[in-house]
């Protein structure tokens, strides 16, 4: 038996017709139906934000299964991880606590990530973390200890955790807490970054996974690293089958097959020059966001985070649909 807790974002691009599209599905998921957070009076503690955060979700106009609100690679992969190990699926939502795949959940933007609709302002203004947050969250929804509640419960399950730092370090103190029976069970696969400064006790179930997976097949970014190493675990070791100490030696043999890649050097730039960039080669790559921004950052050499990314493709896209607008930094 196995469980698999993941992390991803929720779906929040829409195109001109109200619909958010993933892969050949389109599900009709209104971007003003989804909960945001209000403005608070600075300096609001953390349990209050959650409570308020709470009663936001609780008046939600509708509700979708969670599979249908995130999308892209990361959730795509852990998808296939949990049907390779016959595991239930469960996502760490900064908005919705612990999910499972097939529940139904208000759609919602919120985020730990640094970008985006991000709880960081909140918490800063307070010196809280995102453990606090977490704390906090789970205790407003109802589900304190969710994670834990579901490593414990499930005595005989082996449990997989595939997140990137940003969402392991809200888990952290929860996870820390397990009694050594269940810490033991545990396997996780995050970045190697957050694996070199993880609590003690949390770091020995970090599989070593580093930066020499990216010259496996297993290719991707950074984003999507965790849910990578994960599928590179049971699909090309079948290493879910071994003892923790030997699943780590295999994973360290596997590595040192591969060399780490060697990184091109890119230049800053301006937003301004890298729209102009974007604008040159726009109809060449058929205005393409994923090919627009390989181009970037493989062709054109240009650093360009993201998220940076994103909103500059934005504004170029809307540009290009109305071509009296603006492109410039401020224009939105």
């Amino acid at each position: 038996m196995a469980v698999l807790a993941t992390a991803s974002r929720p779906w929040s691009k829409f195109n001109r017709h109200g619909w958010s599209k993933f892969g050949r599905r389109q599900h009709k998921l209104q971007r003003d139906c989804a909960v945001t957070l209000p403005l608070l009076r600075k300096g609001a503690p953390v349990s209050s934000i959650a409570k308020t955060w709470a009663a936001e979700l609780a008046k939600a106009q509708s509700v979708h299964r969670a599979s249908q609100l995130y999308a892209g690679r990361t959730f795509r992969d852990a998808q296939r991880a949990s049907q390779l190990l016959g595991a239930m699926l469960y996502v760490a939502s900064a908005g919705l606590g612990l999910v499972g795949e097939d529940q139904y959940v208000p759609a919602y933007d919120l985020t730990v990530a640094t970008s985006g609709a991000t709880i960081h302002p909140q918490l800063d203004a307070v010196s809280a973390s995102t453990a606090d947050w977490w704390a906090a969250l789970t205790s407003a929804l109802g589900q304190p200890n969710s994670l834990a509640t579901l490593a414990t419960v499930n005595r005989l399950a082996i449990v997989y955790v595939a997140m990137p730092g940003t969402y392991l370090s809200m888990l952290a103190d929860e996870l820390a807490s397990l009694p050594d029976d269940v810490l033991t069970r545990l396997r996780i696969f995050t970045s190697p970054s957050w694996a070199a400064t993880a609590p003690a006790r949390l770091a020995k179930q970090v599989l070593p996974y580093d930066d020499r997976l990216e010259t496996t097949r297993f290719t991707g970014t950074r984003n999507d690293f965790a849910q990578r190493a994960l599928l590179h675990f049971l699909e090309e070791l079948n290493a879910h089958r071994l003892p923790m100490h030997e699943a780590k030696l295999a994973v360290h043999a596997s590595m040192s097959k591969h060399a780490r890649r060697s990184l091109p050097t890119r230049a800053k730039s301006t937003d301004e020059d890298i729209i102009e960039l974007m604008r040159r080669e726009w109809s060449a790559y058929g205005g393409a966001s994923s090919r627009l921004l390989r181009f970037l950052r493989d062709e054109a050499l240009v650093q360009c985070e993201q998220a940076r990314f994103q909103g500059l493709w934005r504004r170029l896209h809307n540009a290009m649909k109305n071509p009296g607008g603006s492109t410039s930094v401020g224009s939105g």
